[in-house]
């Protein structure tokens, strides 16, 4: 028959397909057993493999305010903006606040986080031609939340010498910044 070729063609298609479905099935399983084991083993520490800064800062707490005074106490924000930024010292973090808060408009950009090393010799590979190392992020990806209508997203810091940091967000289409602000932590 003129057929055989067609069914055997067919049934490698099948076969090809149902290896692929098994592959990413074994790859959820792998993500999901490793960011169980991370949670388990670093409970400080969150894990997303949607964003380029992949550990970040639980929030556990019942209200934006609890947070402030459990994190940086009375201290001021380093930065008021669109969002007011805290430094929190202990765990070297940046804290986003914004109060009142629209999860759409405020929250559902892209934040852009750009940090300029003191030595660029801590740099990695491809961003040395930069001059900074890029931890964009967004919001909900974050562990952002929204509680009593304000808004709060921690974004962790590289543990070498910081120069500067820029950063703020883009626009919902992405194709400009809707706000950014540059600045030192130690002033």
């Amino acid at each position: 028959g003129g057929g055989g070729g067609f069914k055997g063609a067919k049934a490698l298609v099948v076969r090809v397909l149902a290896g692929l479905l098994l592959l990413c099935v074994l790859y959820a399983g792998y993500i999901n057993a490793r960011d169980a084991w991370v949670s388990a083993t670093n409970p400080a520490i969150g894990w997303s493999a949607y964003q380029w800064n992949a550990e970040n800062i639980r929030i556990d707490a019942s209200s934006v305010d609890e947070y402030l005074i459990d994190h940086v106490g009375e201290s001021e924000p380093v930065v008021r903006s669109f969002f007011d930024i805290y430094f929190d010292a202990n765990a070297s973090a940046l804290i986003y606040v914004k109060s009142p808060c629209d999860r759409v408009e405020d929250a559902n950009p892209r934040f852009f986080l750009h940090v300029v090393p003191a030595d660029r010799v801590n740099l990695p590979g491809i961003r040395k031609q930069y001059g900074n190392e890029n931890f964009d992020f967004y919001f909900e990806l974050q562990n952002g939340v929204i509680l009593d209508g304000k808004c709060l997203a921690v974004a962790p810091l590289p543990e070498y010498e910081i120069e500067y940091i820029s950063t703020g967000q883009h626009w919902l289409d992405n194709t400009r910044r809707s706000w950014q602000v540059k600045f030192d932590l130690d002033k």
